[in-house]
């Protein structure tokens, strides 16, 4: 390589790699918060972003005025509320109406990863499958950040047994990411597959999978650099 051909390789434009991220919920609470600051540190000369919701919300405004383009698209969360399983009469009743529709809500998500190249999908939180559904469809890989138990949670009521949502959490991610090795711990041997990243390091789960670096104005870059051997740029 002649010093001309490398000089124009290096003034070239880095290519961007194409994100969609799946929030659970338009509301600005502490899954969503986190989400949030994560989109708000990544170096845009090296990430473009798209993000799914379900509604419109306080972090949908939030992510429209980093102008991210802001996807709505109905989902039912596989791992429900305690209320929503309520409402439904029992866990069967809220089967049949999460299964119901499940491959067509999917295929919505999937003809937005096609439609804007979507080079990988990162689901926020475990409530909500249709995004790791759509990834596998197309064929592209999924990274799920976990954040909370299934089981033994005041607020979460899981509906079908835990076995199966262990298995389909493996069967759909490339990487899963923990928010603290207790919570690892809860889903038993997922926490032997993946490593467990600490609450305040969270938003290197991304960067887990792909070597691209956060903006150096982003409070967690210096540790995520040594975390990952990746150059700060």
């Amino acid at each position: 390589m002649t010093a001309t051909d490398a000089a124009t390789r290096a003034s070239a434009p880095r290519e961007r790699t194409t994100v969609l991220f799946i929030a659970h919920d338009a509301g600005l609470f502490g899954a969503q918060r986190a989400l949030l600051t994560l989109i708000e540190g990544l170096d845009r000369s090296a990430f473009e972003c798209h993000v799914v919701s379900p509604d419109d919300g306080p972090f949908v405004d939030a992510v429209r005025r980093l102008n991210y383009p802001v996807h709505l698209r109905k989902m039912i969360r596989w791992v429900p509320a305690v209320r929503q399983v309520e409402a439904a009469s029992g866990r069967l009743g809220y089967a049949r109406k999460c299964l119901t529709g499940l491959r067509d809500r999917s295929w919505s998500i999937a003809a937005l990863i096609e439609r804007h190249g979507i080079r990988v999908v990162y689901t926020n939180t475990v409530t909500c499958v249709e995004g790791a559904i759509a990834a596998r469809m197309a064929s592209i890989p999924h990274v799920w950040y976990i954040t909370e138990p299934i089981f033994a949670n005041p607020e979460l009521c899981g509906i079908v047994p835990g076995i199966v949502y262990r298995s389909a959490i493996a069967a759909l991610s490339r990487e899963v990411v923990f928010c603290s090795r207790s919570l690892a711990a809860d889903y038993g041997r997922l926490q032997h597959r993946r490593i467990p990243i600490p609450i305040p390091e969270y938003p290197s789960s991304i960067l887990r999978y792909f070597p691209l670096n956060l903006n150096k104005s982003f409070p967690y870059s210096g540790h995520l650099s040594r975390l990952m051997g990746a150059r700060s740029d």
